[in-house]
């Protein structure tokens, strides 16, 4: 199993809270670049960087974390 944010998350979170470039949101939610370029396309996101998200927001769960169920091979 395997985890992602919630869709749109990354963008609502750039434009809320007044980034102005995927540089400042990396920072923020402590990653780089190419990093939060994946989390838009679904890619899991680090513990770090949830507990930054959760901070940012003011969210005391982690309800924008959605868990992916993997399929088997």
């Amino acid at each position: 199993m395997r985890a992602e944010l919630e869709p749109g998350l990354i963008d609502r979170l750039k434009r809320d809270h007044n980034f102005g470039t995927d540089e400042q949101l990396a920072a923020a939610i402590r990653c780089n670049v190419a990093d939060v370029d994946a989390l838009r396309n679904g890619s899991e996101p680090s513990y770090v960087t949830i507990l930054a998200i959760a901070t940012i927001t003011g969210r005391e769960t982690f309800d924008f974390v959605r868990r992916v169920n993997s399929d088997a091979a």
